[in-house]
Order: C-alpha cells, then structure tokens, then sequence
C-alpha cells in the first residue's frame, strides 16, 4: 500500500517522538482519504470508540508506507485487532472507516506528525527525515536508528540502515567511527549517502519475533529493539494481562516491555524483499520538445493565474494535477523524469514564475553522466537559439544558464548543473514584481 495513512498518536508516544526521537510504527491506521470527517479532535477520538470528553487536542502522523511496509487486515493477537478494531473497521459508532494493521517498523521519511486542536487549527509539530537525521524539529532528542526493525539495504558488499528518498533513490546510513568513502556526516557517528536504488544488491525489512520466558510465563513478542541495558519488545497479549505485566502501553493494543536478552527463545525472521527495479537509462526531454514547451508558455496570454496556468498545461501537454491539503499541484508525469513536480508561483491571482526539470537526476556523478548532460543541454540551447536567437549565458557556482528575454516581455532559461537540466519561466508579471522589489 503506497496511499498516504493517517495514524491516531498518543500522548506517550508523541513525547517519545519529539523528546527521545522514537521512531516505532505499530498498530492501527486509516487511509487519509477516509478521514475528511477528521476536522475536531472529538471526531477523531469518537472514530476509534474512545472518550472525547473535554478533548482540546489531538496527535496525528500522516505518513506513506514504504514498498517493504507490512500492511495488512487485523489478524488475531495483532495490535490493531486487540486494541478492538477486529471486524476491520474503526470501532466508533457509525464510523464504517476501515483500518489496517502495520506491522512493527521504523516511521518511514517525510511522516509528518500534526496536533488536530478543537477550534480545527492543525499545528505542524515535526517531520520525520529518515534514520540519519531523525525528527527535524528544534530541540527534539535523537535516537540511533533500530539494529531490528527498519529498512535495510546491501550496498557495495555491505549492509546499512536505509530509507527512501523517491521512487528511485535511496539514502543509506552508516553507524560509524569514520565515514565510509563517500558518505557525508549527519550526527556525531552517524553518516549518510543517496544512491540510485537499482545499485543495491537487496533492500530488505527483517520482522524477529520471539517467545519472552519472563516470570509471567511464556508470551509471544516481536523484538523492536536491542540493546546492552535489555530488548524492547512487544507484547502480543491483551490489555488486562498487559497490565498486569507491567508493560508500557503506547497506545490501545501497542505494549512494550524491556526484558534482558537472555529469557528470549525461539528467536527468528521474517524477511520482506523489494523488488529492486533494473536501472533506468539517464534521459532528457528532446531538444525540439523543448523549444516547443518554451514557445507555448512564451506566447501565452498574460496575465494567466495559478489555476489558469493548471488548466493550460493538462490540456497541451497531458501533465496532471494532485491535490494536497486543499492545495492543487502540477506535476509533469508525461516525461517520466525523476522529480515530476512543476513549480508554479503566483501573487495577486498573477503567476510569477514556472520551473520544472527537463531532465533524469543524475545521483552519482560521473565522467559519463556530465557528459551525456552537456550534450543534451548545447542540443536545447542550438535549437532555441534557431528560434529565438542568441542567448544570454552565464555560469555561477557550477550552473550555467541560457537565457531569452523574448517579445511577450516573458524571460525563459534553460540550468545545467552536474545534476542535471531544467527551465525556469518567469512570466512578464514575475519580472515587473521583481522590478518593484528592487530585485531586477
């Protein structure tokens, strides 16, 4: 499941988060779609059957499950079905929402964790960057990522904590004394580097899961961390016997014990594989498509706002627009390159400014890849200029950039940098705001 989830976080969990970087995924979550009815935190708590008396907040992480994620209907013993959510949905009166059971992992990158308050405000508390660098929040406490639960990835011979950057890129991290060749230093021991996924030999999540031999008997768990002091595992037991073991309820169905290692038997995995896709050829948009794109947006009627622009775009060159939040997006998904995102600016139902990439990004830059990057960009600059004429060149910290100033009083540029190729658009109404500021 790729849909984003949206997740009910208590308050115990929430400070682990925000306090001691915690990082645990477990138990029930919804699809976001179904929670347009999630505007009060008495809405939200109501939905899971829970008391919403007096509730003046509460904590949601929205976040996308990544390829290895195991997400699935509640089963019998598993958090969600224990914290009451057994026929599939939420257990509130009339909620009719299904749930779904994510088995114990690392948050994955980019989760953002919100506070939903009575009056509707939501306030942005932190976002979850990956293992490396953890919650991004001031003053948030970091923890070293989990030697048991999370992404893993073979890289070069050697196994590293890992994290999806995109769809095709992944950012693995090392626990070190030095940094490995090529990493660079995120915390004090911690280092990173983003490689293309398809140089992976194996990105991979191991499930262990264990008997507990502790004075309360024999109780099945699943090892979610470990260290000297003890393993932190979770419980699979029901709330009356979980507490009277004594184990730390994060959430309904969410029980945590820390044991020593020794009383543990019966230890073994589960391993989820991704199936890593075979690498994709660097590539660009065609020289002449790219006159063309340049022409269309040079020869528009301005003044065109935000949503104008949208329209215009989804019908000439069949690109999409998602919706966020409320907030509509272009996205140029006919190209297939690695960031489809086009940013579009506007001020006083005006737009300012359009960019967009013309080209793959390039991860590891070689010999090979600057070349194959300078040849496609003097191809778009040869045929603009067939067009338009001679452009107006500069090169600035390792860009260059061509530009035209063209009749519509629109200005248009192409970027090459090592990483790749794009176009920046500012529109006549960008340019006299520019004038205005002082900037031009």
């Amino acid at each position: 499941m790729s849909t984003p989830m949206l997740k009910l976080i208590w308050p115990t969990t929430s400070t682990s988060f925000l306090e001691r970087g915690a990082a645990l995924l477990a138990g029930p979550a919804v699809r976001e779609a179904d929670t347009t009815g999630w505007t009060t935190p008495a809405a939200v708590l109501e939905a899971h059957g829970l008391d919403a008396t007096g509730a003046g907040s509460v904590d949601l992480l929205r976040f996308t499950p990544t390829p290895v994620t195991r997400v699935s209907t509640p089963a019998p013993g598993s958090p969600t079905f224990v914290a009451g959510h057994e026929n599939g949905f939420l257990r509130g009166a009339g909620a009719m929402i299904p749930v779904w059971d994510v088995a114990p992992t690392e948050i994955p990158r980019w989760a953002e964790l919100t506070r939903l308050h009575a009056d509707g405000r939501i306030e942005p508390l932190s976002t979850y960057a990956g293992p490396a660098l953890g919650w991004r929040r001031k003053g948030s406490g970091y923890a070293l990522p989990s030697t048991t639960i999370g992404v893993r990835a073979i890289w070069n011979g050697d196994e590293y904590h890992a994290s999806w950057v995109d769809a095709s890129s992944i950012e693995l991290v090392a626990v070190a004394e030095a940094a490995p060749d090529g990493f660079t230093e995120a915390r004090p021991n911690v280092f990173r580097r983003i490689v293309d996924a398809s140089s992976c030999a194996r990105v991979f999540e191991i499930s262990l899961s264990g008997i507990w031999n502790g004075p309360h008997g024999s109780i099945p768990c699943t090892i979610v961390s470990s260290a000297p002091e003890g393993t932190a595992v979770l419980l699979h037991v029901d709330t009356a016997r979980a507490t009277a073991i004594g184990a730390l309820a994060l959430e309904a169905g969410v029980f945590v014990r820390v044991v020593p290692p020794s009383e543990l038997s019966d230890v073994g995995g589960t391993t989820t594989e991704w199936e890593i896709p075979a690498a994709k050829a660097w590539q660009s948009m065609p020289p002449r498509e790219v006159a063309d794109l340049l022409d269309f947006w040079a020869q528009a009627s301005w003044p065109l706002s935000r949503e104008e622009v949208h329209a215009l775009a989804v019908e000439r060159f069949g690109w999409t627009t998602e919706l966020d939040r409320g907030t509509e997006y272009l996205m140029n998904t006919v190209s297939g390159f690695t960031t489809p995102d086009v940013s579009t600016i506007g001020a006083k139902n005006a737009l300012v400014d359009l960019g967009l990439d013309l080209s793959d990004t390039v991860r590891e830059i070689t010999v090979e890849s600057t070349a194959l990057i300078d040849a496609a960009f003097e191809a778009m600059v040869e045929e603009i200029e067939r067009r338009w004429g001679p452009a107006v060149s500069r090169r600035d910290k390792g860009t260059t950039t061509a530009t035209w100033t063209v009749t519509s009083g629109a200005r248009l540029s192409l970027n090459r940098n090592d990483r790749g190729l794009s176009t920046f658009i500012q529109t006549p109404q960008g340019i006299a705001l520019d004038k205005a500021s002082g900037y031009a």
